[in-house]
């Protein structure tokens, strides 16, 4: 099979459970979701996983919860809570900060002869990304049956996220791995979440969130072919370069978007949705 026909179907695979989980009872996907640690605890105790084994299947638990939380916001009526919407931004706060941390770590920690990956670049990415970051009051719950969570991020947010992202986890390497070896599942963990929202950005961290708990089960549970596969030959200085570069236009736009509605707005209509245009309002750019 080639890398290109593996990655169709695997997100094509990825995408249909996931859609159809997310269409079942909320005691079926809770159900789920509580099978899917036994199951790993199980898989490691038969394999026999050493430390990294542990800290790996503690990793998947923490994005298990993450699952299972915003289930409660979308079934419990949690979304109402002030408290409830405050934790969601803190968690997807936290996780934007841990990725711009090792990025610049491992762009630091780098030698010619431990190569870490990294990006300095990138990490300037992930500063807007995370400064441009949808303040927890837009965070909303679609009063129909699907009780589906929209957070209003916008476009322009999730593209530039996805980039960096990718920019990470394919430029980042473990000591004497190679990088770029999980590029192509790095673009099926990327693209499944996409395929869920199809037109609708606000609904991206839900998908995310649901999406994620599966890209990280499954590698753990069974990282070999027909599942998993490697791309040793993809990376390169000059696609990693363009990458970087592609990423730091993207969240430069984010700059443009939250400094041109603070330029453009007038006292009134509305508050500051993040941090930038909060912080550009305080500066003065804006009379409110």
């Amino acid at each position: 099979m080639t890398i290109a026909l593996w990655i169709v179907i695997a997100t094509l695979i990825f995408f249909l459970v996931v859609r159809g989980l997310i269409n079942q009872t909320p005691r079926i996907q809770l159900a789920v979701y509580l099978l899917l640690p036994v199951a790993l605890g199980v898989i490691f105790a038969v394999r026999g996983a050493d430390i990294t084994g542990f800290f790996a299947y503690i990793k998947f638990v923490l994005i298990l919860s993450a699952t299972l939380f915003t289930m409660g916001l979308r079934y419990r009526g949690w979304v109402e809570r002030p408290w409830a919407r405050l934790l969601f931004y803190f968690l997807i706060l936290f996780n934007l900060v841990e990725a711009a941390t090792f990025d610049l770590y491992d762009y630091l920690a780098s030698t010619p002869e431990v190569p870490l990956g990294g990006s300095a670049i990138n990490f300037v990415a992930w500063v807007i990304i995370i400064l441009t970051l949808s303040y927890p009051r837009l965070l909303t719950l679609e009063n129909s049956d699907k009780r589906t969570l929209h957070f209003d991020i916008g476009w322009g947010w999730v593209i530039a996220y996805t980039i960096c992202d990718y920019v990470f986890l394919f430029g980042s390497n473990a000591p004497g791995e190679i990088p770029g070896l999980w590029g192509g599942y790095n673009i099926i963990q990327l693209a499944v979440p996409l395929l869920l929202i199809g037109r609708d950005a606000s609904l991206y961290m839900q998908m995310r969130v649901y999406a994620l708990t599966w890209n990280v089960f499954l590698p753990l549970a069974y990282p070999h072919p027909p599942l998993m596969y490697q791309t040793p030959d993809w990376y390169g200085p000059n696609l990693i370069t363009a990458l970087e570069l592609a990423s730091l236009a993207a969240a430069l736009y984010l700059v443009w978007r939250s400094w041109n509605w603070v330029r453009s707005s007038q006292e009134g209509e509305g508050a500051p949705r993040n941090l930038l245009e909060s912080a550009l309002c305080r500066l003065g750019l804006a009379t409110r």
